[in-house]
């Protein structure tokens, strides 16, 4: 409001670009956050123009008002981007490339790293991705260094303490996931489950990965595995581990909900499971 007060002194327009409304986290299940679209002002005070832009899917969260100017606003279809529909194709290219080709098929590390990232849905670092494969740095780094880097790079992000790999468009993913199919994809969630069990068993230690600790929930959500959420979000231990991480307790309490979230959506929910969570949550 103060920044648009002084544009419209100053005889101007201060305007608001929100991109990728679609990606907004609050919109998920379970996740406890007002939605960035519920937030933005009913009626935007003098001088301020809001520009929105997403996918046609997901629609308009629904914790929206019936009556925000979101849900009537003018809709401008954009044009495919040439440049951005060139890139993808190269990069498509190079997940076939690295299906068709990659050396020892299942044992190369290209393969690894694509199903892996696929599986876990981002937020492996590089220690991760050295434990799961059991590769040194440098062959990581030779990897994320040459053409593959079109597929899946390092990014920061802002709740984690080092970088992550992620694919470099949502689109790439969904590639990867019809490439490899659904037998190979379980296969490295069970890596996964396996490598998390590792850390389970040892009751969480110091050095437990950030992974397991903030993304490997919202992975077992997205999947419907209900119990091993359940053994997460009950797990005592685990949430101290992110307390000391985080310093707060606004994690834990979100897997929570967001386990609670698949017990009552479930076509016969899981009372006991409901009840543990119940526990804990006080705790």
């Amino acid at each position: 409001e103060k920044a648009a007060a002084r544009a419209a002194k100053a005889g101007r327009r201060l305007v608001l670009v929100i991109d990728g409304l679609d990606e907004d986290c609050g919109s998920l299940p379970g996740s406890g956050l007002d939605t960035i679209a519920a937030c933005l002002p009913m009626r935007p005070p003098p001088g301020l123009r809001v520009f929105v832009s997403g996918r046609p899917d997901p629609p308009v969260p629904a914790d929206v008002d019936p009556d925000h100017p979101l849900r009537r606003c003018r809709i401008r279809p954009l044009n495919v981007s040439p440049y951005a529909t060139h890139v993808t194709e190269l990069a498509q290219r190079e997940i076939d490339e690295v299906l068709a080709t990659d050396k020892d098929r299942h044992g190369g590390l290209a393969y690894q790293v694509l199903g892996l990232v696929t599986a876990s849905e981002g937020g492996l670092n590089h220690r991760d991705l050295q434990q799961l494969t059991g590769r040194d740095a440098s062959g990581i780094d030779r990897l994320m260094s040459g053409t593959f880097g079109r597929i899946i790079a390092s990014r920061a992000d802002p709740y984690a303490k080092t970088r992550v790999f992620l694919f470099t468009h949502d689109t790439l993913r969904e590639q990867a996931m019809g490439r490899l199919g659904p037998d190979a994809l379980d296969s490295f969630a069970e890596r996964l489950h396996a490598w998390a069990d590792v850390y389970r068993r040892r009751n969480w230690p110091e050095g437990t990965p950030e992974y397991l600790l903030r993304d490997y929930p919202r992975m077992l959500a997205d999947a419907g595995d209900l119990r091993r959420l359940v053994t997460l979000a009950a797990d005592a231990a685990r949430h101290h581990r992110m307390l000391d991480a985080t310093g707060g307790d606004a994690a834990a309490l979100a897997e929570i909900a967001a386990a609670h979230a698949l017990i009552s959506t479930s076509p016969a929910p899981d009372l006991l499971a409901a009840l543990r969570l119940a526990r804990h949550r006080s705790q």
